[in-house]
């Protein structure tokens, strides 16, 4: 094989599987890369932005974790917990140091998706878990922007298999109605602070629940904003409490009011507008419900024709291979991420 015909076989490894298959992985006996420009008949540096050795990727590691781990001076990592992640979540405090580190931390977790597993990875997998840990709790719960990418599935296993050292805690229907507990809570400072944790962790934990339900969109967004007004030092610690036990009590409320299942069809469409919103701009004035709408039809009409959709190979690639027609093709959405982030809602969902 050689020019095209190799290129193809290359970046047909890249082809995704499923959503644990983020990359493909090309063992080379022969040496090709050792001059693969060569061997392509391409611009060397066009082919560098295509094809990356392990090694070259292995050594960016370390400084790609030192970078990420520069955002918080003087904190303890051996303190487990969503307590011991407080003083983390504190040097986070202003959005953009956020923001930043958000970038910072995307980029570390690529390479690591890459490479793991492989040995090389032990001595960094501790402080690698704890910066999972750190971004998971300040990631914004309605989703915010793209520099927020969902963690890849080696990442999130990672997570699980050390959820052991985070504490649940009291459930939120007890946080919400103990009011000597509150009172008390309100007159130290200390005790408010760790009340304040601990009722923001539950609210999350009950929301992660109802991802995509716009039902529960507004109470996401609203944490987010009190959050954000409390980081900017706009409301009180006192102030930001009592709202956070208001939310809780009216999020009970709103799943109660609840009946039945929800519309996993309803569910996918919210969580593909969300997205589409979130990209939306003055250089991509794109129509969100007409491209939402587009998906849904397309998608449902494949599915119909198999008894298992998402168990067929046949069937995944028809579905991945319209919504590319429909996102690169007819509206111009020729984002990598944004592709993958859809699909994944369509196979959560539907």
């Amino acid at each position: 094989m050689k020019n095209h015909t190799l290129l193809q076989a290359i970046c047909r490894t890249n082809r995704t599987y499923n959503e644990n298959k983020k990359c493909g992985l090309i063992v080379d006996f022969v040496g090709v890369f050792e001059d693969v420009a060569k061997s392509l008949a391409f611009d060397e540096e066009s082919v560098k932005t295509i094809i990356k050795n392990m090694d070259e990727i292995k050594a960016l590691i370390p400084t790609f974790m030192d970078e990420c781990l520069q955002f918080f001076p003087g904190v303890d990592r051996t303190i487990g917990g969503w307590e011991g992640l407080t003083a983390a979540q504190q040097c986070l405090k202003e959005e953009g140091v956020k923001t930043n580190f958000a970038r910072h931390f995307a980029r570390l977790a690529k390479a690591w998706e890459i490479i793991s597993p492989n040995e090389f990875l032990a001595p960094y997998s501790n402080d690698y878990t704890w910066l999972a840990q750190v971004y998971q709790s300040v990631r914004p719960i309605s989703g915010g922007n793209l520099i927020w990418t969902l963690l890849g599935a080696k990442t999130i296993e990672i997570i699980h298999n050390n959820i052991d050292t985070i504490d649940i805690g009291t459930p939120l229907e007890d946080l919400v109605i103990d009011a000597d507990i509150i009172n008390s809570v309100l007159d130290d400072e200390k005790k408010r602070q760790k009340k304040i944790v601990e009722v923001e962790k539950m609210l999350k934990i009950r929301l992660g629940e109802h991802k995509g339900d716009p039902k529960f969109k507004k109470f996401a967004e609203k944490l987010d904003e009190l959050r954000e007004r409390m980081e900017q030092s706009l409301i009180s610690s006192i102030d930001f409490l009592k709202q956070l036990l208001q939310m809780a009590r009216e999020l009970l409320e709103a799943e109660k009011e609840i009946e039945k299942p929800l519309d996993k069809r309803a569910q996918a469409r919210a969580a593909l507008t969300d997205l589409f919103q979130s990209i939306k701009s003055d250089d991509t004035p794109i129509i969100v419900e007409q491209v939402v709408n587009d998906i849904d039809n397309e998608v449902v009409n494949i599915i119909r024709q198999f008894n298992d959709a998402f168990q067929s190979v046949t069937a995944r690639r028809e579905i991945k291979k319209k919504l590319r027609s429909i996102l690169w093709i007819k509206y111009q959405i020729k984002d990598n991420d944004v592709f993958e982030k859809a699909y994944q809602y369509i196979e959560m969902y539907y």
